[in-house]
């Protein structure tokens, strides 16, 4: 699943080393940040929890919703 973040970086910095002759340094660094964010997304699917999750399954107070009783 992480190849995903990180191969289509990979090998459009090759095609750029070969018709280039080297890879430019901004490539680097945005195709870094690129790959970072990507994985980080990833990373948060299964760390965040999804507040409307809670709200809908009856959990109301993990999410500091307090009900009225009258």
């Amino acid at each position: 699943m992480i190849y995903m973040f990180f191969l289509p970086c990979v090998v459009y910095m090759l095609h750029q080393k070969q018709t280039l002759g080297s890879v430019p340094v901004w490539s680097y660094i945005i195709h870094g940040v690129l790959i970072l964010i990507g994985i980080a997304n990833f990373v948060n699917q299964f760390v965040v929890e999804d507040p409307y999750d809670a709200f809908v399954s009856g959990n109301n107070a993990s999410i500091g919703i307090e009900e009225n009783t009258v």
